[in-house]
């Protein structure tokens, strides 16, 4: 009894430690487990006193807790288990839009999962004993916040759905085809969503890509006039349903976040998206890259058809871009870092008071997603032009079948702008010579499909969309607010007065297209951040570097740096040359190349000698053209601190000018007995 009441005096934890302790001493004892229940009455802690063993009890009550705490205990096959998980949801998990930490799977069940780890871990070697089994997995998957087992909160794949409904009715080869046929249709989700994530790290290590996330929202909660506290006789009075299109660009400055928002008074199609984009763009111009990654739906009404596909073509036969991707998700599987800029959004909007649109536009510009650069820009749509009036004339005889492929890339080739189309980001550009269903004669020079037969001028993309407030609502919303004035201020109500589609339009057209071809074929070539001197170093060590591969000289081969006979397609701005001339006191002439065109090139020339430095002369004269067949020698590079010219670089140079002389006196021998 003494022992009962010294178990009373403990606290809950080291109650529960005396008891697991008690029954472990039993067990080594009586060789059986004791319940806890069991344990507490009487006839049982009498006879562990008695018990041989009361030496260890007393053993255990005279030992002092450690004041450092134990390691956990490796458990190799739930580490395991949690870098498999891990790397699977790096594919085909997806965040949650709320601020939660839970991560979705969609098309799976936990048995489904655990099946799939262990198959492919005992195809790769792995023993199954040394995997976790399934009870301690689906521990597992709570322990990660993996939710699998009820429908989340986007909308599911109908081919997903499909599936799983003739799976449970099917047994046998049945089923199993059914399970392969969906583990080739997640393969492919999860390719296109892997393509998606590699090209937002490149954008955002500053290469040659820029990646874009286009999408709409439609909630309720962006509708005007809405208070935060809505009562029975507001909720129920019309509003002014209003639409936000949202786009987000990876750039190696950061994440951008735009908004523009319209009230319905234009249609949702392919004018408002293309609208959207070359908005986006021209507020990027300064931030533009050579290659463009736009991430869309994978909606035929307003993304994938054949307008974004000559929309493309324009931004790359214009030169504004060298390349533009489309990447499109399956259906059902299209849920993107932007609806957590949705999500956001909705948050935000849900305790603050939105009676007109000035007060939407504020709210959406004091978001601030974490780790931005900038707030969310948001804007008005106050015009939308109309692309696919200007363009509809200028498209072939034929297009379409566009909807079918995840992914099209539009690109230059012999100059004439092309498209190639795959399935998804695993399979190779088609059409293509192993795999192409058409003539060829009809095709590009890359067998690519031409979206244009003929090429619009820029300047005839000023037809705009007219508005159409019949649509929107607009009257019947006007005809209520009087009964949305109790809950609003003067200033308010004053505005909601005074407001009329007439001051919510600007019908001044905006020749976005030819701004941003303006732009791209004024802007320098070199960053202003950096200093002509490192300007010219990036640029001798980039020719260094990946300049054309400098064969030996070996025998006769030696003149293959010589400009008659040689071509000079490799020639780039910026590279130093050596070029040819018969005052042999002058020699070596070397300069800088300027310009290039067809026949002549442009040379700021040096002075110097072949011992001594070399430095850019100035003033009138210092820059002159010459014919490309008068260089011998190229993209070579002078010494980093006396800019003197290389022992290798000054024997090459005289041996071209001997060759040279040589040559020249030949052909002249053989022009006299001519």
């Amino acid at each position: 009894m003494q022992t009962r009441k010294n178990l009373h005096q403990h606290s809950q934890m080291q109650d529960g430690m005396i008891l697991r302790t008690l029954r472990y001493i039993l067990f080594l004892w009586q060789k059986q487990w004791i319940s806890k229940k069991a344990l507490g009455q009487q006839n049982h802690l009498m006879g562990l006193l008695s018990c041989p063993l009361h030496k260890e009890w007393n053993k255990l009550q005279r030992r002092q807790r450690s004041h450092f705490p134990k390691l956990p205990r490796r458990k190799p096959k739930a580490e395991f288990a949690r870098a498999w998980l891990m790397n699977f949801l790096t594919l085909h998990g997806e965040h949650s839009p709320c601020p939660t930490k839970r991560i979705y799977v969609q098309g799976f069940t936990m048995k489904q999962l655990h099946r799939n780890m262990q198959e492919g871990c005992v195809e790769k070697g792995c023993p199954r004993e040394s995997l976790l089994k399934y009870v301690r997995f689906t521990s597992l998957l709570k322990d990660m916040n993996v939710s699998v087992a009820k429908p989340n909160a986007f909308l599911s794949c109908g081919i997903c759905t499909q599936i799983k409904k003739q799976w449970r009715v099917v047994t046998g080869d049945a089923r199993r085809d059914l399970e392969k046929l969906r583990e080739t249709h997640l393969k492919m989700a999860e390719l296109q969503r892997s393509n998606y994530t590699h090209h937002k790290v490149l954008a955002l290590e500053d290469s040659e890509w820029m990646t874009m996330v286009v999408d709409g929202m439609d909630q309720k909660k962006t509708n005007v006039p809405r208070f935060a506290q809505e009562d029975k006789h507001t909720n129920s009075l019309p509003k002014l349903v209003t639409h936000i299109a949202g786009v987000m660009v990876y750039t190696g400055k950061g994440i951008r976040e735009f908004a523009y928002v319209d009230m319905s008074q234009y249609p949702h199609d392919s004018n408002l998206t293309i609208e959207v984009i070359l908005r986006t763009l021209l507020r990027m111009k300064e931030d533009l890259k050579p290659k463009l990654f736009l991430q869309m739906d994978n909606c035929t009404r307003e993304n994938k058809n054949k307008y974004l596909c000559a929309l493309a073509h324009l931004l790359v036969e214009e030169g504004i871009f060298d390349e533009v991707l489309f990447n499109f998700h399956p259906v059902g599987h299209t849920h993107e870092d932007i609806d957590q800029l949705f999500s956001s959004v909705n948050h935000y909007l849900r305790v603050r008071d939105t009676c007109t649109v000035n007060d939407l536009m504020t709210c959406l510009g004091e978001i601030k997603g974490r780790g931005r650069p900038q707030h969310l820009q948001a804007e008005e749509l106050d015009v939308v032009h109309n692309f696919k009036g200007v363009i509809q004339n200028h498209f072939p005889r034929h297009f379409r079948g566009q909807t079918k492929p995840h992914s099209f890339r539009f690109r230059k080739s012999s100059g004439i702008t092309q498209m190639h189309v795959r399935m998804h980001a695993g399979e190779a550009w088609c059409p293509n010579e192993h795999d192409n269903q058409y003539v060829r004669e009809c095709l590009g020079p890359d067998l690519g499909y031409i979206c244009l037969q003929t090429t619009p001028e820029l300047h005839v993309f000023c037809v705009l969309v007219p508005p159409d407030w019949n649509s929107a609502g607009l009257e019947l919303v006007k005809a209520s607010i009087h009964s949305y004035f109790p809950e609003m201020s003067e200033d308010k109500i004053h505005a909601w007065r005074v407001f009329s589609p007439d001051t919510q339009q600007s019908m001044e057209p905006r020749l976005y297209l030819q701004k941003l071809r303006d732009h791209k074929n004024t802007s320098p070539e070199l960053n202003p951040n950096i200093t002509p001197a490192m300007q010219s170093y990036l640029t001798n060590m980039r020719s260094q570097l990946l300049g054309p591969f400098q064969q030996p000289i070996i025998g006769s081969i030696g003149s293959r740096r010589l400009g008659i006979c040689a071509g000079t397609e490799d020639l780039h701005i910026g590279m130093l040359a050596v070029v040819y001339t018969e005052e042999k006191s002058s020699r070596p002439w070397i300069g800088k190349i300027a310009s290039i065109d067809e026949k002549q090139v442009a040379i700021h020339w040096y002075k110097g000698t072949y011992e001594k430095t070399w430095n850019p002369m100035t003033g009138a004269g210092s820059i002159s053209s010459v014919p490309r067949e008068s260089l011998l020698l190229w993209g070579f590079t002078l010494t980093d601190k006396k800019q003197l010219l290389r022992s290798e670089t000054r024997e090459e140079v005289r041996r071209l000018y001997q060759e040279t002389d040589q040559r020249m006196q030949r052909h002249a021998e053989t022009s006299e007995v001519n």
